[in-house]
């Protein structure tokens, strides 16, 4: 039996028990970093609230026989932003849309967007490189249902020299689409992370009735990534997705890391994560219910096929 380290954050680090169990293990373990010792019931555990650039052992104990040991030093942090400075209300009710995503893009270089805990009412919210947007415990994104408050991602644009620019897409052509709720285009390094919900607020009543025909524009997924490198999720709850929930699309180096992915066995077109036309992605002990594929390797259709070969 080994320890692996699989990521570490400036306050946060996820770890690996490496026995040959799936998902669960089958023995009763205990660990300990400092002055805090937890039930370790899975393979791939994180924990949270550490301090940035700090040194810490990691001893694991069967029984109260230590088995494995390891130490580790978290990341380091510019700058923390806690939400509630920028306006935020935190109610459900209230639009914190505004608050929200200045808060993310005056986050500096290397620096943490901290939202604790409560509830948020967001139509979309765009990340920008090099930060990291972390959902603190009962923290919940709620999605906006409204399909008139949302922006839409036109699917192609042209210029003069008949080249074209992809933004929205559709299961498998560019087709203009809804802005999601967590949307990312062209950016890199960039973590979501925390113990945290990003909460769509799907139901029949609104994202999923119809679910086939375009109303304005497709629907939106929880998370879409366009052309972004170098982004990881961890840890976060993602729940009741107006569509595909994890969406990345021509994007690299993507990491997807303890997370638990929650929709309706009847619900349409909630698949889990769906890399489409995407290269080094990687899924390391996720939790997934949903009402369509867990994972789907996409690569387009047609379209895009002729037009980028």
């Amino acid at each position: 039996m080994n320890v692996n380290i699989a990521l570490i954050n400036s306050r946060s680090i996820t770890f690996v028990i490496d026995n040959g169990d799936k998902f669960y293990l089958k023995r009763k373990l205990t660990a300990k970093i400092g002055d805090r010792v937890f039930a370790v019931e899975k393979v791939v555990n994180s924990v949270y609230n550490l301090e940035p650039d700090t040194n810490y052992i990691l001893e694991i104990f069967e029984d109260e026989n230590q088995v494995l040991i390891k130490e580790f030093k978290t990341a380091i942090e510019s700058f923390t932003l806690n939400v509630k400075k920028f306006g935020v209300k935190g109610d459900g009710v209230s639009n914190d849309t505004l608050p929200l995503q200045t808060a993310i893009m005056s986050c500096p270089k290397d620096g943490r967007v901290f939202v604790p805990a409560g509830k948020y009412l967001v139509t979309s919210l765009f990340l920008k490189s090099d930060m990291t947007l972390e959902l603190a415990k009962g923290a919940e994104i709620l999605g906006d249902t409204k399909r008139e408050n949302f922006g839409i991602l036109p699917g192609v644009i042209e210029n003069e020299k008949d080249e074209e620019y992809y933004l929205g897409t559709w299961e498998g052509n560019p087709l203009d689409s809804f802005s999601s709720i967590i949307t990312g285009i062209n950016v890199e390094n960039v973590k979501i992370l925390g113990e945290g919900t990003i909460n769509g607020q799907a139901t029949k009543e609104n994202w999923w009735s119809n679910p086939k025909v375009r109303r304005g524009a497709w629907r939106p997924r929880s998370i879409f990534l366009n052309s972004c490198k170098d982004v990881v999720l961890e840890g976060i709850t993602i729940k009741n997705s107006p569509s595909w929930t994890v969406h990345p699309f021509f994007c690299e180096n993507l990491r997807f890391i303890n997370l638990k992915i929650e929709n309706p066995a009847d619900s349409p077109n909630t698949d889990g994560i769906d890399p489409e036309s995407c290269k080094n992605v990687e899924y390391l002990g996720i939790d997934f219910s949903v009402g369509d594929d867990c994972i789907a390797i996409k690569s387009g259709k047609l379209y895009l096929g002729e037009k980028l070969k």
